[in-house]
């Protein structure tokens, strides 16, 4: 479930927002401009570092700025969650069945060798008291 993003952040929020997420930046700049690319790390690094000292001067204003973050964090879920979840299905889930289905095991079946799971338990009375907190 979504939760509503507040607008207002407390001090010690802003301040690990606009750290992370500046120091993030930063660092995804560095990869960038280690890659070759010219114009990504230079965008890159002055987000990083916008966010890096409003992070530390006035953390908390940052509070647009972490709705807009989560905004496109929400709508990049949208896409990615669908398409990973997809991925552990065709690579995992149904290689598995089928890899199952043709060893001939079905863990829905029965054992031949019984007629229940039922166990047998020693004939002891239970409290009412051993009831009510059961975990």
């Amino acid at each position: 479930m979504a939760q509503r993003v507040p607008t207002r952040l407390t001090p010690a929020e802003g301040r690990r927002f606009g750290l992370l997420v500046g120091g993030a930046m930063l660092l995804f700049g560095a990869l960038s401009w280690w890659r070759g690319h010219e114009m990504a790390p230079i965008v890159l690094w002055a987000i990083g570092a916008c966010l890096t000292v409003a992070g530390l001067a006035i953390p908390g204003r940052l509070g647009p700025v972490h709705g807009m973050w989560m905004q496109f964090a929400e709508a990049l879920s949208k896409i990615t969650t669908p398409i990973l979840m997809s991925l552990v299905y065709f690579l995992v889930v149904l290689p598995t069945g089928v890899l199952m289905r043709r060893f001939g095991r079905n863990p829905l079946v029965r054992p031949a060798s019984g007629t229940s799971y039922w166990i047998t338990r020693t004939s002891r009375r239970e409290r009412p008291a051993d009831m009510r907190r059961q975990f």
